[in-house]
């Protein structure tokens, strides 16, 4: 006769494979982000300029994403991508195409951006799927748990109106607060997850 286990310790066992998933993920992302960072110093570190800050609405560098990455922000690839589309997306609009040193610089987002994506296709396709089920299991706990709650929520459109919860099914960090993914990222991170 089996036995099953209490659903508490069920649970616990769920969230340790979770979590050793999502660290599987941090490492890959984390060599990722290293390997950028060393042949694309460009993008390394924040640009300290106040023009720079008054043009670039959501200001990002390779050190920002590694810090994230470090905090456990991304739990699938589609996010990373998201903030790799906006570095290479900050710098077309920044650096101006007409002059040498803009296409420089833009030429260089869109080779990081490419290598990015190469990289990516070594993260194990069954790992990518593993880290979209769980980012979609805990939005739904989230959900639940604001929806029984009434201080905490008022129903789920004001929520949604807020960029508190998921707008998309599919992208459960699409929010009005985060940039629209790039038609390139999206495509990749579709094929790179649905294997």
């Amino acid at each position: 006769e089996k036995k099953s286990l209490p659903k508490d310790q069920e649970c616990n066992a769920l969230d340790q494979e979770d979590e050793l998933t999502l660290c599987k993920l941090r490492m890959f992302l984390r060599s990722v982000v290293e390997r950028l960072m060393k042949y694309f110093k460009d993008f390394t570190y924040p640009i300290d300029d106040p023009d720079y800050r008054r043009i670039i609405q959501m200001p990002i560098s390779l050190v920002d994403i590694r810090d994230k990455i470090n905090n456990g922000v991304y739990k699938t690839v589609s996010q990373f991508l998201t903030d790799i589309d906006l570095l290479v997306s900050n710098a077309k609009e920044y650096y101006l195409p007409d002059k040498f040193v803009g296409r420089n610089i833009i030429n260089k987002a869109c080779h990081l951006q490419d290598s990015t994506f190469s990289m990516m296709c070594q993260f194990p396709r069954g790992l990518a799927v593993k880290c979209n089920e769980i980012q979609a299991r805990r939005e739904l706990v989230k959900t639940k748990n604001r929806s029984n709650d009434p201080e905490k929520s008022n129903n789920f459109e004001d929520q949604a109106q807020e960029g508190k919860i998921p707008l998309t099914e599919n992208d459960p960090m699409a929010t009005e607060n985060q940039p629209a993914e790039s038609a390139e990222s999206a495509e990749f991170a579709e094929s790179a997850e649905s294997a």
